[in-house]
């Protein structure tokens, strides 16, 4: 009987194809699971202007807020609505200790009026100063470091809550200089960072950030609502535009609990699934659907895509 055996080249060889069949496998597995649906609709987001609290440089608000646009239009699964004109921004108390920025009920009525899925706020935190120093003695020299941090808050304007509350911070190191006495270090402005400085630390933290909110609006369901019940039809507040079609469904909603939160908005819970409706006729922001729910069906219910 002649017996086999395996070199050590030779099972490398039989281990490499073995573990590269797996993993092709279990990467299929994992691309599938993660990659949503192609007939996910476009979510229309409202992009209120960066609060810049940083007071550096000469760089506005309105400056910081373009380049984040920029940014998130890069995703095709994206709607970008500007702010409502004489919008009063940033709202004073609205702000709280840990950088999140509450919309007041008037600007999400506007939003929801506008049928917006999410609204995006954001703040440049006042920049942080420190010394570092490098090299080896007696070379060693000192570097100004200054700490560019923002944070990017989006709201879910069908549960009034937070979806997504992320920080992204960038150190910049102005020119080497040594700093020879402690008085040279403590005198030196906040504020000195330069506008190259600053908008080459903004640009990849906003680049990072815009990525973060487009991969979570994609994965978030599309919510919308009733708008009004006919004798045998809804309309629905998703067209066109989302890039819905006929025949499309959506589930429907009622109401849930009721919460009261801490700065005096009432929210409501997402209640039972109470049927579906099939999309019938589309139209440029608003379409019709037919009810397929025993239960009544009213003007304001949450709708939730569910694909054709």
């Amino acid at each position: 009987m002649r017996r086999y055996y395996f070199t050590g080249p030779c099972f490398l060889i039989i281990f490499f194809l073995f573990f590269s069949f797996v993993s092709c496998s279990a990467t299929k597995n994992i691309v599938k699971k993660i990659t949503p649906a192609k007939d996910n609709l476009k979510k229309r987001v409202m992009v209120l202007p960066i609060i810049n609290q940083a007071g550096a440089g000469s760089i506005t608000a309105s400056q910081i807020t373009e380049i984040f646009v920029e940014f998130l239009k890069k995703s095709p699964h994206l709607l970008l609505y500007e702010s409502p004109k004489g919008l009063s921004w940033p709202p004073t108390n609205k702000l709280n200790q840990f950088g999140v920025v509450f919309a007041d009920d008037d600007l999400v009525k506007k939003a929801e009026d506008l049928g917006i899925n999410a609204i995006i706020t954001g703040i440049l935190n006042p920049i942080e100063k420190t010394n570092k120093k490098t090299g080896i003695w007696p070379f060693r020299k000192s570097h100004t470091v200054y700490e560019v941090c923002v944070v990017i808050n989006v709201m879910d304007i069908s549960s009034k809550t937070l979806l997504l509350s992320k920080l992204e911070s960038e150190e910049a190191l102005a020119d080497e200089e040594k700093i020879t006495t402690y008085e040279e270090e403590v005198l030196t402005d906040k504020k000195e960072i330069s506008d190259q400085m600053l908008r080459k630390s903004l640009t990849p933290i906003l680049g990072h950030l815009a990525s973060s909110v487009a991969s979570k609006l994609l994965k978030a369901p599309w919510n919308g609502k009733i708008l009004a019940t006919r004798n045998t039809s809804v309309d629905i507040n998703a067209g066109k535009d989302v890039g819905l079609k006929p025949g499309q469904r959506f589930d429907v909603f009622g109401l849930g609990e009721s919460i009261a939160a801490k700065n005096g908005r009432i929210l409501f819970l997402l209640g039972e699934k109470i049927g579906e409706i099939k999309v019938t006729s589309v139209g440029g922001k608003n379409s019709l659907a037919v009810p397929e729910a025993k239960e009544p069906l009213l003007p304001g219910q949450v709708i939730r895509f569910i694909g054709d």
